[in-house]
């Protein structure tokens, strides 16, 4: 069971641009986001296990007609 988000940098802070616990809950518990990418923005990409749960991750992206796609989702699928 993961969590997802998204970070852009502004000034000394993070600012959170997007972030999802489960893209389609109660049976799909993977994260999903989407969000809009500007040319020059560096970003940062935080997985987390809920409640502390730990595996491995996998990590996909792709660019959609004007947006990034990330999903992560742990190694057993849930």
């Amino acid at each position: 069971d993961t969590r997802l988000a998204v970070y852009s940098k502004r000034g000394a802070f993070l600012e959170v641009v997007a972030g999802n616990d489960d893209a389609a809950p109660p049976f799909d518990k993977t994260s999903k986001v989407v969000f809009r990418a500007t040319f020059g923005t560096e970003y940062f990409i935080a997985v987390d296990g809920k409640n502390n749960e730990t595996g491995i991750i996998k990590l996909f992206w792709k660019q959609a007609a004007r947006s990034y796609r990330f999903y992560a989702q742990t190694g057993n699928g849930n």
